[in-house]
């Protein structure tokens, strides 16, 4: 039973999770961010718009506007961490 993983849909916090690792550090441009997380722009804006509004993303303001994950978002992060960990090993095994 042979199937592509990546066909598999992602849930809305599987999408979260990623954009949130992108953006940890020194935050990430929105172009790094639809390539990283594999996804279009228009996806892209809609969680972007989400997570900033949550207050897990801060938009970092420069010659390019960057999106860096906050320090709740981090927290968020740790949590799902191990979950994000379990789901990874329960497909592995399919």
């Amino acid at each position: 039973s042979h199937y592509i993983k990546m066909n598999r849909r992602r849930s809305k916090e599987q999408i979260s999770f990623r954009i949130l690792e992108v953006c940890r550090g020194e935050g990430a441009a929105k172009t790094r961010i639809v390539y990283a997380c594999n996804l279009n722009f228009k996806v892209t804006n809609h969680y972007l718009e989400s997570l900033v509004n949550s207050g897990f993303l801060e938009i970092v303001d420069g010659s390019i506007t960057l999106y860096k994950t906050t320090n709740k978002g981090l927290t968020f992060l740790e949590h799902l961490r191990p979950i994000e960990a379990m789901i990874a090993a329960n497909e592995s095994d399919d």
